[in-house]
């Protein structure tokens, strides 16, 4: 069944992905509009008439698919698939939030937090752990609370994962202003997460942990992809200003 697994993986996790979502609401909204609009054509329909039946199906299907996204109905049932793994460390997708707070009256975004749980029936050993922004590709690295981290500390400080354990991950945004300041969590302003941050992505680089201390397997690695629907999902921006930071910074194209 481990020809199974990479699929199954990539299924589960997409499901959860809010492009992947909206892909699908658009595909479904494009399918239907095509079959009512042949439909109506054979019944006799004027074209003022198919016109206004494809608008209004169009909508009502954009409508509905909106409804499920927002009320996490893909989301919910990702999760719950997730929970059927059998394999290693998996994200906790319904978890992952931009955590916000006012500072001088000014709203700011302070951390980007997620959860994982190590599924697998061994412990495992994270090597690496960071938010990359998909523009600016400024790095932050993670800092992990669990168990065996009673305290939010440094990867490297850590030790292993024990089976069945679950994992609090969080990146802090730091205001370059306020590094030097005694008080340097302060966060950074919704426009420049709107700016630089709009996407990134969250990975993980782990081991199984050996007891006999030889590494015989390769890293595996874990990434969460924080679209720009998600971002939106979690900060306020204004709709104009997200078509404008999307067309200026389009997602990248996939070569096979």
């Amino acid at each position: 069944m481990g020809w199974l697994k990479r699929p199954l993986v990539w299924a589960v996790d997409a499901a959860g992905s809010y492009g992947f979502q909206w892909m699908l609401v658009k595909c479904a909204a494009t399918l239907s509009a095509f079959a009512i609009g042949v439909w109506s054509y054979l019944e006799g329909f004027s074209p003022i008439e198919i016109v206004i039946v494809v608008l209004i199906v169009l909508t009502a299907v954009i409508l509905i698919g909106e409804y499920a996204i927002r009320k996490a109905f893909w989301r919910t049932i990702a999760a719950r698939a997730r929970k059927l793994k059998w394999w290693g460390l998996c994200w906790d997708t319904d978890t992952a939030k931009l955590n916000q707070t006012t500072h001088a009256s000014q709203v700011v975004v302070t951390t980007f937090r997620i959860d994982a749980e190590n599924r697998s029936k061994r412990p495992i050993v994270i090597e690496d752990a960071y938010i990359m922004s998909g523009i600016s590709g400024q790095r932050i690295n993670f800092k992990i609370h669990c168990s065996v981290a009673p305290t939010p500390m440094e990867v490297s400080e850590a030790n292993a994962i024990p089976a069945g354990a679950r994992i609090e991950f969080a990146a802090s945004f730091i205001d370059d202003k306020n590094a030097n300041q005694s008080n340097n969590t302060v966060g950074v302003p919704v426009s420049a997460i709107a700016t630089f941050w709009f996407r990134f992505s969250a990975a993980i680089k782990y081991r199984y942990h050996s007891y006999t201390g030889t590494q015989n397997e390769t890293a595996k690695s874990l990434v969460f992809k924080a679209s720009d629907e998600f971002v939106a999902s979690q900060i306020d921006i204004e709709p104009k200003h997200l078509e404008k930071l999307k067309q200026r910074h389009p997602q990248p194209t996939r070569h096979s």
